[in-house]
């Protein structure tokens, strides 16, 4: 048990864990395949497009959450029942993102000195990097496949005993690994809150992007905590909104509410009404989407395969699907918009004369010599030794085809080789690739 909590204590002027993996993101910008941003995959509706047209937005005008008319929470409150979480309009608040939102929320609630917060990883990166800016405490809790990468109730427990625990920061539906939170597991979560005086923090910015027949179960929908949670949900996510159209919502604690609304802004409230409108042309436009995740998911797999015949032939070995050199973490996410690729096959396989040996090794290969941009499992908190990245199942059906064409194609640059038998690449008459910036 105690491998799985880690505890962090990070002033801002420190480094991160796995700090080089983050180092390393801005350089995918450059690259031909970026597949490390996660956004919808499908054109949001015209209906929503003409609302964003028709309304001149003042971005600078725009400070940070405000409560919004009764009609803009009403629809908001009305999309909250449809996933199944009862919560009046006086709960309700709009925000202009998840990651801001969260922020506010630490502020208002007032958490640093001995305060800190836990975290169930894999998780998305960028919390870590807000913790550090803030200079708060935090603890991370890992999770397991073979649990679906949802909290062990009794391991979370002790590590709330442990510390000075005050927040939960919980990510379901899941990034990076695309898994919900079941409702066994969110009210055993409940009842530790509750026995511990922890407040939850929900980012369920993917709760529109949801592709397996089950719906995720929000912490809120446990009797009791709504008023002890905030929740946090992203349309931009749902339908790829500009963010000038300020169109995300959170809903918990109604004090905690109004204290993070008193600062006010500017809002496109006839955006978001027509987002969240359970609408003919919405329908179908989340039936479009998953239908296009779903696809996409199949093209990622096969060419999985396609690239673990390439290793086959390079290396003069066949492998099974559970030793393959490349296979997916999670096969069948039940979110859109993430994939995670395990190379762990590839570990000790060497690459300009440095053999793979982390999650970044891969990310910079991929980013060298396939000009693919990928995120470092590091960044989610897995261990370097999974050899992890995370892609994007956002981009067209084509652009994924050439990514991993390109991919295939580099792979002939590894070898079991040490560096003094490596053949120059351009002395065995291959073409060697231009270089792109790591």
């Amino acid at each position: 048990m105690k491998s799985l909590l880690r505890r962090y204590t990070i002033p801002s002027a420190k480094l991160l864990p796995n700090q080089e993996a983050f180092d390393f993101l801005p350089s995918c910008s450059q690259a031909r395949f970026d597949l490390t941003s996660v956004e919808a995959i499908a054109k949001a509706p015209e209906k929503v497009l003409q609302q964003i047209r028709n309304t001149e937005v003042d971005y600078k005008r725009f400070k940070g959450v405000s409560t919004g008319s009764l009609a803009v929470l009403q629809s908001c409150s009305n999309f909250l029942r449809s996933n199944n979480i009862n919560c009046e309009t006086r709960n309700i608040s709009l925000s202009d993102g998840v990651l801001s939102g969260i922020s506010k929320v630490y502020e208002t609630l007032r958490i640093g000195g001995s305060d800190k917060i836990i975290l169930p990883t894999p998780t998305f990166g960028y919390y870590f990097q807000q913790l550090r800016e803030k200079g708060i405490d935090f603890e991370t809790v890992a999770t397991t496949k073979e649990e679906s990468f949802l909290p062990n109730p009794d391991i979370l427990e002790t590590a709330v005993k442990k510390g000075n625990s005050k927040v939960l920061l919980l990510c379901y539906p899941n990034n990076p690994t695309g898994k919900l939170m079941n409702q066994e597991t969110a009210e055993a979560i409940s009842e530790i809150a509750k026995r511990h005086d922890l407040f939850v923090i929900s980012d369920e910015a993917f709760l529109g992007n949801v592709i397996a027949p089950e719906r995720n179960f929000s912490i809120a929908r446990v009797p009791g905590m709504l008023d002890r949670s905030i929740t946090f949900f992203s349309i931009s996510k749902m339908m790829g909104l500009p963010s000038g159209a300020a169109s995300n919502f959170c809903f918990g604690n109604g004090d905690l509410i109004r204290n993070f609304s008193k600062v006010g802004g500017y809002y496109n409230e006839q955006v978001t009404r027509e987002a969240l409108e359970d609408s003919q042309e919405n329908r179908e436009f989340l039936v479009e989407s998953k239908r296009k995740y779903l696809a996409n998911i199949d093209l990622i797999k096969n060419k999985i395969s396609q690239l673990n015949k390439k290793f086959g032939e390079i290396f003069g070995e066949e492998r099974n699907e559970n030793e393959a050199y490349v296979k997916p973490l999670v096969s069948n996410p039940e979110t859109g918009g993430v994939y995670l690729i395990d190379f762990s096959g590839l570990r000790d396989k060497v690459y300009n004369g440095k053999k793979f040996d982390t999650g970044l090794d891969i990310a910079k290969w991929l980013l060298k010599e396939a000009s693919l941009g990928s995120v470092p499992g590091e960044c989610f908190m897995f261990s370097p030794k999974d050899m992890l990245v995370r892609i994007t199942t956002s981009e067209s059906s084509e652009t994924l085809d050439k990514a991993f064409d390109s991919v295939i194609d580099a792979a002939v640059k590894i070898t079991n080789q040490p560096k003094s038998a490596i053949v120059s690449p351009t002395a065995d008459g291959l073409s060697a690739n231009k270089e792109k910036t790591i």
